[in-house]
């Protein structure tokens, strides 16, 4: 399965929808995202049909956190505790939504520092990154502190894009 965590709009998954078509090949595609327009966007996409779109964030555990919205859609993010800003939205583990084997995106907006300080569900076994870092309240300035174990770094900061690729 492919998660799609930070979906935005949905090229990532439209994108590998898209691959994964052209050679016959069927694999399940979830797609969540926090910001209603951006999910209001997705549904109507005619690929949308083929994913599993949740409204949501993702964090460590699940929950309720809050989404304060940025300059953009892109720069939207969610606060897990604590704070009063911001909209209320359902947050969903990293782990009810990988059952199987799954390659997981992750583009959540500092986010990602959360979940991977809990670890990862033993179903990932890719991981695309892209790294938020927050050199002020953050203790590490890059993710190969946090992704541990049985993991191999493929690949990172494509082009300067903080872009991580691993595979366990």
């Amino acid at each position: 399965m492919i998660v799609d965590l930070g979906a935005n709009v949905g090229a990532f998954s439209f994108l590998l929808e898209t691959l994964l078509k052209k050679r016959g090949v069927r694999i399940p595609i979830v797609a969540v995202e926090p910001n209603s327009a951006n999910v209001a966007f997705l549904r109507k996409q005619p690929f949308a049909k083929s994913l599993e779109i949740h409204h949501a964030a993702v964090g460590p555990t699940a929950g309720v956190g809050r989404l304060v919205r940025g300059q953009n859609s892109v720069t939207d993010r969610v606060v897990f505790s604590g704070a009063a800003e911001g909209a209320e939205i359902q947050v969903l583990s990293l782990a009810s939504l990988c059952d199987r084997a799954a390659l997981v995106k992750m583009d959540i907006e500092g986010g990602e520092h959360e979940i991977l300080q809990g670890g990862l569900p033993d179903n990932v076994r890719h991981l695309v990154l892209e790294w938020h870092s927050d050199p002020a309240s953050r203790s590490t300035s890059s993710p190969v502190n946090l992704v541990s174990g049985d993991w191999t770094l493929i690949c990172h900061d494509i082009h300067g894009s903080s872009m991580w690729y691993w595979r366990r």
